[in-house]
């Protein structure tokens, strides 16, 4: 076992939070537990209406000099990641069949109005894992719960965190 210096957590938001299941930490830790942030395990109808538009948020509105603070290349960032969601091909994104090979406790959270997924990412999440999960709908959150609801959000991670030092229920 290692010690608590050493072990971790692991914590990711949307799409990143869909992929962690392989995510493999350095050999010298211990990866005792995973939250995720309004995760993407498979396309709605919801996903991309909201995709389409936020395009015209992002051609009209403020959205796009807001991203620039984050971005060298704004709209490389932004065209990539939008025209991903709506190519129709990516209608097919679907990788609910990796989520039982995930095999440390989890906290997923979502925000309850959150207006690119429904609370079914939540169920299938949970119906698909083997390993133990809690799974929280934020109220009064959108899609960022860590930046919308604060608190609600930090409190929930931390209970999380304090549940996997004392042995994480099954």
């Amino acid at each position: 076992m290692t010690s608590p210096e050493q072990a971790s957590a692991l914590d990711r938001h949307s799409p990143s939070a869909a992929i962690t299941g392989g995510v493999t930490p350095p050999a010298d830790t211990e990866l005792l537990g995973l939250v995720t942030i309004a995760a993407h395990f498979f396309v709605e109808d919801l996903n991309i209406e909201s995709i389409r538009q936020i395009k015209v948020t992002y051609e009209t509105g403020d959205l796009r000099p807001r991203l620039a603070r984050y971005h060298r290349d704004v709209d490389a960032a932004f065209r990539g990641w939008n025209g991903a969601w709506l190519d129709p091909r990516f209608r097919a994104f679907d990788i609910t069949g990796f989520l039982p090979t995930i095999a440390v406790p989890i906290l997923a959270l979502q925000g309850a109005d959150d207006p690119y997924g429904t609370d079914e990412q939540l169920h299938v999440f949970a119906a698909n894992v083997t390993a133990p999960i809690a799974t929280r709908l934020i109220p009064g959150a959108k899609h960022s719960p860590h930046l919308e609801a604060k608190d609600t959000t930090l409190a929930a991670i931390t209970d999380f965190i304090a549940d996997l030092q004392a042995g994480f229920p099954t």
